[in-house]
């Protein structure tokens, strides 16, 4: 009996450690998504910026549409990665919560929607 306590208490240990081991490399997943979607955000920001110029510039005869369909391209595909950015982001979170045994929780609170 003494064994199978011992065991079971090994067994127990190992379930913790594994429990702490997922929830930090949910955390850390997190993080990661976290700073990738700042940065293409921030990206997403600047070549807005450049299309609003090259098309004042286009107006205004001073530039080529080769330069605004570079623009409008480079917007296009930011925008797109925002998109996956942000996917990425809320797939993270969720991961999280699963992790953390709360994604039923969040679930039924009404925050999330299936």
């Amino acid at each position: 009996a003494r064994a199978q306590a011992n065991e079971v208490g090994f067994q127990l240990d190992g379930l913790r450690q594994l429990i702490l081991f997922e929830v930090e490399e949910a955390f850390r997943g997190l993080s990661i998504a976290d700073a990738a979607l700042t940065s293409t955000r921030e990206a997403y920001r600047l070549s807005k910026e450049w299309l609003q110029m090259e098309t004042v510039n286009f107006d205004l005869d001073l530039g080529d549409t080769e330069n605004l369909v570079k623009a409008v391209r480079a917007n296009l595909d930011l925008q797109a990665d925002q998109y996956q950015a942000t996917y990425r982001y809320n797939l993270a979170a969720l991961k999280l919560l699963r992790s953390c045994g709360m994604l039923r929780q969040t679930i039924d609170s009404g925050i999330l929607v299936e």
